[in-house]
């Protein structure tokens, strides 16, 4: 042994050196901060459905801090201690510093100020729409039809019941346009009743995917719902994403653990019961860990933060680079003449087109519009080559054994024709299996089941929406003049296919868009006689003019005033939008968007979402992206497919190259077609899975292949590494994450499909020798 070192001192220095280096690296990695569990992480800046994304990340922004909550009385009722509890929850939210701002109800925190702001800026925004239902066009020059609608219009609406509410502010304005104030009412305050629950919201300071944005939050909200039930029995409901991210992390950290470690724990199994000495073990175990190690450095090195989806899916990398290992050290086992170094010059050409393609194939991943496919692309990638660096370097420094393994060579134990017939018989059906595929991606898929914490979410979001659920859509563009515009064809696509405008809820629907409010200004800027008009109507009509005078005076400073502009006045009012209201409208430099809702029930059935309208159901919006990530995978997969057999094509030659790609195609279409028989539908995953398993399988073919160009049968390592990556694939088959449970199913589907195929050929050719 002591030679063998000696011989290949610098084998021993690069391995050391590799991981003194890897050591050094992980040790000032912030595992933490380096790898996250929130979702949004997997969505990309750019690529398909790009305006969406980037509407999402937005929209996440605000509403990721929000949450939403109801004091629930005691089953005696509140017996007039409501608003005391109400006072203690909130109370005890403030104290705790851990919020921006904290609300009593459904509404916004301060309606008062965003109604004087719109009252200040009522000439742009509101005069329009007024205008258009007086049924005059912003062309008309004439200052005395504009005198006698004002009059007209006041004169009608002094009969009206709501009246008595804008008393105070007909003097300043005779239209009247604050009319339309208390159309928007509804959306920022809320009414309740003695006995209701309290509804109540707050925004928390920092991200609720940090970890300082979880514990010490959702310990305020515990001590809030001590105060509560301390003081009048009452329990506290609530739903955050803070608590989802809280829980989905714990879960998810859970489960990578538990995954590796059987993952692990299924390969030194399966070796140990079939390998005759446990000094062989670190020839297979080495270049396993050093895949992990180099794909862990890759991913980091690339990425400034990974999903821990990567890093599951990445260690589970164990289970396909071990068969380096066991290619190499079953290689002509019982030739006990051949030391390593000679071996490993005859598996070279199947060795190295196995993981330079199949590397070369994950690396196309890169391309991918998706992050955490780019994240596995690049860590499966790096992770082969430095599995393949390892075997290279391991596999000389240790004595040759012949027959290290209690295993015979596939085809062994199978005779006469069943075998043939038992594979047709289900080849049948797995080929079915294609006629019943469907398709279907759905973001919850990345996530562990968190039913406990839905139900909650659903009962508060009830209490907060008491008249069933809405269909709500954000209306966006690059200014507030473009997104106001994709509200105005909103409502006329909504029109057009038999719906009522009226039905259509939005704070924006009386806010004019910005052509008019520039065409109000244009006009009356340039009018003359418009006072004298005004004020001979009024007397007219029997009204004092004076008593008009704080209109007049806010009406000459507008038209002679450099006031602000219409994104300016829109974005003063979206800054004072707070609480459950703040998505109503909300604009900047990153682009602006209007929302709007209707009862889910009066939605017309041919009705279609128009361009530049986003539903605000993220869960529908995301699973259509990530629809088109699975198009874009299926692309990169047949790119990816496209190198590997232009890979082997080239260095095997076109025969052999055929010969070598017939099984795992044949496993591919045989393994996917059964899943779809049995699962369907399938996802984005099941197609990682599905290219994952490919290249298992090519292993099998490239070794088959090479093991009959030197004259002998189908070698044994396809067996052991068939035993070892069906175990690690079968655990990770049963994790409670879907996405992973698809991939573990769909390469296990896969390399079953491949294993057996290499079983029964080789059963074949037994009997044509027997024969």
């Amino acid at each position: 042994m002591s030679e063998r070192f000696h011989d290949h001192w610098w084998r021993v220095a690069v391995l050391s050196a590799l991981a003194l280096i890897c050591t050094g690296f992980f040790m000032t990695v912030d595992w933490r901060q380096r790898f996250a569990t929130d979702v949004s992480r997997l969505l990309p800046g750019g690529g398909p459905g790009d305006s969406a994304a980037e509407l999402f990340q937005r929209l996440r922004q605000k509403e990721e801090r929000l949450i939403t909550g109801a004091v629930i009385p005691p089953e005696a009722g509140w017996t007039g201690r409501r608003d005391e509890a109400a006072a203690a929850v909130t109370g005890t939210l403030r104290e705790s510093g851990e919020f921006r701002a904290v609300g009593v109800g459904a509404g916004m925190g301060d309606p008062d100020a965003f109604a004087r702001r719109v009252f200040d800026a009522r000439f742009d925004l509101l005069l329009p729409e007024w205008a258009e239902k007086a049924g005059i066009s912003l062309k008309e020059t004439d200052p005395d039809v504009w005198a006698a609608a004002i009059t007209n219009s006041l004169e009608e609406f002094l009969t009206r019941p709501e009246a008595s509410a804008l008393a105070d502010l007909i003097p300043s304005d005779p239209f009247p346009l604050s009319v339309a104030l208390l159309e928007a009412e509804t959306l920022l305050v809320t009414e309740t009743n003695g006995e209701s629950p309290v509804l109540f919201w707050a925004e928390q300071r920092k991200s609720p995917f940090l970890p300082e944005g979880q514990a010490p939050v959702l310990q305020a909200l515990e001590e809030a719902a001590a105060a509560a039930a301390d003081l009048v029995g009452a329990r506290l409901r609530h739903t955050a994403v803070a608590s989802f991210a809280s829980e989905s992390e714990r879960r998810i950290r859970r489960e990578i653990t538990w995954l590796n470690a059987a993952g692990v724990a299924m390969v030194m199994l399966v070796a140990l019961v079939f390998l005759r000495r446990r000094t062989l073990l670190p020839l297979v175990a080495v270049p396993a860990l050093l895949s992990v190690a180099g794909g862990l450095v890759s991913v980091l090195m690339v990425f400034p933060v990974a999903h821990v989806l990567s890093l599951v899916v990445g260690a589970l990398l164990i289970g396909v680079a071990v068969d380096y290992g066991i290619h190499v050290l079953l290689h002509r086992s019982g030739d006990e003449n051949l030391n390593h170094l000679e071996m490993l010059r005859e598996v070279r050409r199947p060795l190295l087109v196995s993981a330079i393609s199949t590397a070369g194939g994950f690396a196309a991943l890169y391309f991918a519009d998706l992050p955490l496919l780019r994240q596995i692309g690049v860590f499966v990638a790096g992770g082969l080559l430095a599995a393949l660096m390892g075997a290279w370097l391991v596999f000389p420094l240790v004595r040759r054994t012949a027959h290290p393994i209690r295993m015979s060579p596939p085809g062994s134990g199978l005779s006469g024709r069943w075998p043939r017939g038992l594979v047709w018989f289900l080849a049948i059906p797995a080929l079915a299996g294609w006629l019943r595929l469907e398709w279907r991606d759905d973001l919850r898929d990345l996530q562990p089941p968190l039913d406990a914490l839905r139900t909650e979410d659903a009962a508060v979001r009830a209490l907060f929406s008491p008249g069933g659920p809405r269909g709500a859509w954000l209306c966006h563009g690059a200014t507030a003049a473009e997104a106001r515009r994709a509200l105005a064809a909103f409502e006329t696509s909504w029109i057009q296919a038999g719906g009522h405008g009226e039905d259509l809820f939005s704070l924006a629907r009386w806010i004019a868009p910005a052509e008019s409010a520039e065409a109000t200004r244009s006009l009356f800027g340039g009018m003359a006689g418009f006072e004298s008009a005004v004020r001979r109507e009024l007397d007219r009509a029997g009204f004092e003019p004076d008593s008009f005078a704080p209109f007049f005076e806010d009406w000459n400073r507008w038209r002679s005033a450099d006031n602000p502009s219409y994104e300016g006045i829109l974005e003063d009012l979206a800054n004072l939008l707070d609480g459950p209201p703040g998505i109503l409208l909300r604009g900047g430099k990153e682009g602006w968007h209007f929302l709007v809702s209707v009862p889910v029930e009066l939605i017309p059935t041919e009705w279609r979402t128009p361009p530049q309208a986003v539903p605000l159901d993220q869960l529908e919006t995301l699973n259509n992206l990530f629809a088109q990530y699975r198009h874009s995978a299926w692309r990169l997969s047949g790119v990816a497919f496209g190198i590997i057999a232009a890979g082997v094509m080239a260095v095997c030659g076109w025969r052999a190259g055929a010969a070598a790609l017939a099984p795992p195609v044949a496993a591919w279409l045989l393994g996917m077609g059964a899943l779809a028989g049995l699962s369907s539908p399938l996802g984005l995953f099941h197609v990682l899975g599905g290219f994952l398993g490919f290249c298992v399988a090519l292993d099998y073919g490239l070794f088959n292949r090479h093991s009959q160009t030197l004259g002998h049968g189908p070698p044994v390592s396809i067996r052991l590494s068939a035993a070892t990556t069906l175990s690690v694939f079968g655990v990770l088959a049963f994790s409670s994450i879907p996405a992973l449970s698809a991939l573990g199913a769909s390469v296990f589907a896969v390399v079953l499909a491949a294993w057996l195929w290499v079983e029964v050929n080789a059963a074949g050719e037994v009997g044509q020798r027997v024969s």
